[in-house]
């Protein structure tokens, strides 16, 4: 026989069996298919770091809670605390900011003292490709994973 018939035969002989295997894998597939309940899924999709949005609502709006107070005690509160407002300054990621220009921005207006470390924990939680643009309320005083939270998660303002 010639050579080109031998390659012939061995590409036909090839074709033959990849055809009879996905045949065979048609008939009998090995992948088993499992019913999950609603719960079973939500579990599942918190450990792989999955939010919903209504979790993501209970954790942004936490109960106040009321407690009765004297006069004397409203007026110390006043003068000791100051308001809101002025903890909170809105940050603001522009879109194409990577992880490095981002953690540079909040040392330099303050939200953060070491951009290498922040690096490092956003980098150790897996979230560095999970940083989203926008215009976010941010404590000076929040810790790197509360800051982590927010720029993560769409906690926007």
């Amino acid at each position: 026989m010639g050579d080109k018939n031998k390659k012939a035969y061995l590409f036909l002989g090839l074709g033959i069996g990849i055809v009879i295997v996905n045949i065979i894998f048609y008939m009998n597939p090995r992948i088993k298919y499992r019913e999950m309940t609603d719960s079973e899924v939500t579990e599942k999709a918190k450990e792989l770091g999955m939010v919903s949005i209504k979790e993501n609502i209970k954790i942004n709006n936490k109960p106040e809670i009321k407690v009765e107070k004297t006069k004397k005690e409203i007026k110390l509160d006043k003068e000791e605390t100051k308001p809101i407002d002025e903890e909170k300054k809105v940050f603001v990621i522009n879109q194409g900011e990577n992880l490095y220009d981002v953690s540079e921005n909040l040392m330099k207006f303050g939200y953060i003292e070491d951009d290498k470390k922040f690096n490092e924990r956003v980098k150790e939680r897996e979230l560095s490709k999970k940083i989203r643009y926008g215009e976010y309320e941010i404590s000076k005083g929040a810790s790197f994973d509360e800051i982590i939270n927010i720029i993560t998660w769409r906690d926007k303002k």
